[in-house]
């Protein structure tokens, strides 16, 4: 009887564990109000991050800012070059929220550790009028038990996905204001 109860007590606990509340988000992005080339001069602004994210999960952040900074600057400067129309926008990368579950805690506990999510925003504002003109959001996670079995590579690739949607959306609505997928399963 005791190690029924000792089981049921551990299956509970490892369950338990696996919790991650990332509020769902929907399954397409709506379009700008307009088609990017509309502009001439375009900036990449730093990744805003909320203090209790950057305090939480530093290396996942240094390791979004860096993809960032690889995937999204050379579409701004390709863009850049051409000469398309008139006037500037910025485009702000926001970390909302991050839950990441390292390589280490991976091996520790293993899919206790709980699945890996983040949602992120990417802010289109038109410069001179200050209005936002898209305000995109994506979702990435990893799963518990994939992140277990991978030892934490499905968590690190979950940064990776999160940054090619963004990219995606940017190169997808540049010619035409179409909008593009979150990310989102459900």
């Amino acid at each position: 009887m005791r190690t029924i109860a000792l089981a049921s007590l551990l299956a509970l606990g490892s369950l338990a564990g696996c919790a991650t509340h990332i509020r769902p988000v929907p399954l397409q992005n709506p379009p700008p109000t307009q088609k990017l080339s509309n502009y001439s001069r375009f900036r990449l602004q730093e990744v805003v991050v909320p203090a209790s994210v950057a305090s939480n999960e530093p290396r996942a952040v240094a390791k979004l800012k860096e993809l960032i900074a690889l995937r999204l600057q050379p579409i701004v400067d390709g863009w850049n070059k051409g000469r398309g129309g008139k006037g500037s926008i910025t485009i702000t990368p926001e970390v909302e929220s991050l839950k990441f579950v390292s390589g280490g805690q991976r091996v520790l506990v293993g899919a206790m550790a709980g699945s890996s999510a983040t949602i992120m925003k990417l802010k289109i504002t038109e410069e001179s009028s200050g209005r936002v003109i898209g305000y995109p959001e994506f979702l990435s996670s990893a799963n518990a038990f994939g992140g277990a079995f991978s030892y934490g590579t499905t968590d690190n690739l979950m940064l990776d996905r999160i940054v090619e949607r963004m990219s995606h959306y940017l190169t997808a609505n540049y010619s035409s204001a179409v909008g593009g997928p979150t990310g989102s399963e459900k």
